[in-house]
């Protein structure tokens, strides 16, 4: 499977919190990008662009991950800080 990485760069202020500017992250989730890219296909093409966005993501065509920050070409992971035993 091929993959690409996108680095998105803004030319204005952008506010990815949950609720206020006070809320807002470093990061971007995958769930946010999705329904950002919902919402320009609705304004470009319509419901198909939406049905078009959703058909390639069941089809895993379009996997979209979390964003993360980078500089130049340096790309910051972030780093485990916490291990927790999962529940079985």
């Amino acid at each position: 499977m091929d993959y690409s990485i996108f680095k998105l760069t803004f030319k204005t202020a952008l506010h990815a919190g949950s609720k206020n500017l006070a809320d807002s992250g470093y990061k971007l989730y995958a769930d946010t990008i999705f329904s950002a890219l919902c919402h320009e296909a609705l304004k470009i093409r319509g419901e198909d662009g939406i049905e078009e966005l959703v058909r390639l993501a069941s089809e895993d065509r379009l996997i979209i991950s979390d964003a993360l920050p980078f500089i130049k070409d340096t790309y910051f992971i972030p780093k485990p800080i916490l291990y927790k035993d999962s529940i079985v």
